[in-house]
């Protein structure tokens, strides 16, 4: 299998990112698998740029208190998430499902889950958005796969967690929405762009769906599983989801230079 690079100039960094020729089509939400590392070497840049202020990122295993918080997926990594829960062990899995199926339904019966299906369709306003995640945050809903304060999917998470990193102390992070919080100031927003690229593909509105919710949107959605790119087109899309990650960094980069 040949391999091919793209070169992308995102605000941390110039990178000269991998793509593995296909040897076949290819499941459009397996694509994740092969574009989601971005998100750790933008991290690692970030970090070291970080460094260089002579700041340090306070997340450690076993805190988990961002495992509380809604994490947002893009349809693939919602399939992407439904096939990590599907290979695990059955004593296991039983055990997550069940966790699962508890989140859906406290979020159903405080009102939170359409809302928050419908926060990306209907181009929700920022405050919105922040009051939808204290009102979750609130409900104490963690992470199905967060085990002792740690991710017990740490090789699989989405790319939303990835990009999520803090500079401030620890202590300050039991209460997510702290204003002396300081997160690392990543512009990438893989999900996003993941979202808009299934949306081309399927010919429908982009979705973002929260975590807890992933196992049941993919029964009602399975098009988005067998959902495949042909040879010919696998390297095309990669390069467009890419193209798509960094354009929208920039943006970030200079939306955040304006604001005093």
């Amino acid at each position: 299998m040949s391999l091919h690079t793209i070169e992308l100039d995102f605000p941390e960094a110039i990178i000269e990112y991998p793509l593995a020729e296909s040897d076949g089509a290819q499941l459009f939400w397996k694509l994740v698998y092969d574009l989601i590392p971005l998100c750790d070497i933008l991290t690692e840049k970030g970090v070291a740029i970080a460094a260089t202020f002579d700041k340090q990122v306070s997340c450690r295993a076993g805190c988990g208190v961002c495992c509380q918080q809604m994490v947002p997926l893009s349809p693939p990594e919602a399939a992407l998430i439904a096939d990590v829960v599907s290979r695990l062990p059955e004593k296991r899995r039983m055990e997550v499902l069940n966790t699962f199926s508890d989140a859906v339904s406290r979020l159903s019966e405080a009102g939170l889950l359409e809302p928050l299906l419908a926060l990306y369709r209907e181009g929700a306003d920022a405050e919105t958005v922040r009051e939808l995640n204290r009102r979750y945050f609130a409900l104490s809903i963690y992470c199905p796969f967060l085990v002792d304060g740690s991710c017990s999917i740490y090789p699989w998470r989405p790319s939303r967690c990835r990009e999520y990193s803090v500079l401030s102390p620890s202590d300050l992070c039991s209460n997510p929405f702290n204003p002396g919080i300081r997160q690392l100031p990543l512009t990438v927003k893989m999900c996003e762009s993941f979202s808009i690229e299934w949306s081309t593909l399927m010919n429908r509105p982009p979705e973002i769906i929260p975590l807890v919710y992933a196992l049941e949107w993919v029964e009602t959605n399975l098009s988005t599983v067998s959902l495949e790119i042909p040879e010919k087109d696998v390297e095309k899309v990669k390069r467009r989801i890419l193209e798509r990650v960094c354009a929208r960094a920039n943006e970030i980069a200079r939306e955040r230079m304006k604001t005093p």
